[in-house]
């Protein structure tokens, strides 16, 4: 039997998208990443652009999210809002002063010089995690690199995800060239595609 409900269209908002992102921990305001996905998926960066069926493609996508995309974008969103917290720290209480402001804030947050954004337990708990690159999106292998330029207590970790770029993504995409020069300055102090403002062996 065919009940009234059946008969019901959804009418999909951009606020239905909005809502159905933040419950996905996906950014959504004015973030180029968001912005790139909708361009990808429906050739319109906009929400407010889209038809019902290109919202219902962006709905589709952010509801089929794997487990993996969702913890990736989980830790990126915390490792961005420990940056964004430490810098508006650093301006309001150091003059702007890095190197005093990093002294300042680990003591105040209580944590150790070489933490302090809190966040080792959370990259090492990352390491060790067994992702399927095969069934890697665009954003997965950004926020994924991005974790790994941050992991920089384990250099071989982060040749390990040279190694899977490579593979990949190929040696001329942006990801493996930063990357690799970040290894190399920490190993040589030399870089080859110059994407380091600075370089230095550890």
């Amino acid at each position: 039997m065919i009940t009234f409900k059946q008969f019901i269209v959804e009418n999909i908002t951009p606020k239905t998208i909005h809502k159905l992102a933040d419950s996905k921990g996906v950014k959504w305001d004015n973030e180029p990443s968001f912005l790139k996905l909708t361009k990808r998926l429906t050739g319109k960066k906009h929400l407010d652009d889209l038809d019902q069926a290109g919202l219902r493609k962006v709905k589709d996508h952010l509801n089929n999210l794997s487990e993996q995309t969702e913890y990736l974008q989980s830790l990126v969103k915390t490792d961005q809002s420990e940056r964004d917290e430490y810098d508006e720290f650093v301006k309001s209480n150091a003059g702007g002063d890095y190197t005093k402001g990093a002294k300042l804030y680990a003591k105040i947050k209580n944590r150790s010089s070489d933490d302090i954004f809190g966040e080792r337990e959370r990259l090492d708990n990352f390491i060790k995690t067994k992702f399927d690159f095969e069934k890697f999106s665009d954003d997965d292998w950004d926020n994924h690199f991005i974790l790994t330029q941050h992991s920089d207590h384990n250099r071989q970790f982060q040749q390990q995800t040279l190694d899977a770029l490579k593979k990949y993504k190929g040696e001329d995409h942006e990801n493996y060239k930063y990357l690799h020069d970040r290894i190399n300055c920490a190993k040589t102090g030399k870089q080859k595609y110059n994407t380091q403002s600075i370089c230095e062996k550890d």
